[in-house]
């Protein structure tokens, strides 16, 4: 079942009938429904996150869900009423970007694929193999950058002109690089001492060394670079704390 008939409900629509497997899309669009019936296309008008409609789709014996449009809020609404008609349905979710991840994997998304990240990805694979790297391991980087939730590629240092929140206003999480002097507040201190919150120490970066998810009983020296990884007040805020601002 596809929630949403847009291009990529669409691009996905016809790779299952390519594949030989039935599915129906939901969409709201009148026009769209009335093109793509006009082309004997399986398609129903309605609300996703409506018990009824998913019902008429057919959810209590579907396979699969795939939500195809970008609108968190709404997944989530659709997530709860899907799992609550078919606890074992399998689902995957479309997002632009990360900022939702974990909220629609909580919600019962066993999939979720941000645009951004996998565009960012499949350029990472194209390059590598233009660089000769066996298609084998470049293979196997992608299912685990996918497996590890695109943890590898998440977050960003922010330019002077990147917004710092999404549309909906949630605040995208970036990237930041803190280095310790010797006066730094953080010094002699292990990383649990610090007591950062709403932030990810994604590496501390030591002489010519990156320690990468470093144990929270590592104790800051003089000259380490601390990369944060969090909400903007939360950065400025672990920051200051490190620092002693």
């Amino acid at each position: 079942m596809l929630c949403g008939y847009g291009r990529v409900g669409q691009n996905l629509m016809r790779y299952l009938n390519r594949f030989h497997m039935k599915a129906v899309a939901v969409d709201r669009d009148l026009v769209r429904l009335q093109e793509a019936s006009a082309a004997g296309e399986h398609i129903l008008f309605g609300d996703s996150s409506r018990k009824e409609i998913l019902v008429n789709a057919g959810i209590q014996h579907a396979r699969l869900l795939v939500v195809t449009f970008d609108d968190p809020r709404l997944a989530e609404r659709i997530l709860h009423t899907a799992r609550e008609l078919n606890p074992n349905i399998r689902v995957l979710v479309r997002t632009r970007d990360d900022t939702h991840l974990d909220a629609l994997i909580s919600a019962g998304a066993e999939e979720v694929v941000p645009e951004v990240l996998e565009a960012s990805l499949m350029l990472v694979a194209h390059a590598l193999m233009m660089l000769d790297v066996p298609f084998d391991r470049v293979i196997a980087t992608l299912r685990k950058t996918r497996r590890e939730r695109y943890r590898m590629l998440q977050g960003y240092y922010h330019g002077d002109t990147l917004p710092t929140t999404d549309s909906a206003g949630n605040p995208y999480r970036l990237l930041h690089a803190v280095t310790l002097s010797d006066k730094a507040r953080g010094i002699g201190r292990s990383i649990a001492d610090c007591a950062l919150r709403d932030v990810e120490i994604r590496a501390v970066k030591r002489h010519d060394k990156t320690l990468e998810r470093p144990d929270e009983e590592l104790v800051l020296e003089p000259g380490d670079t601390v990369i944060l990884y969090g909400p903007l007040e939360a950065v400025e805020a672990a920051e200051n704390r490190l620092l002693g601002g």
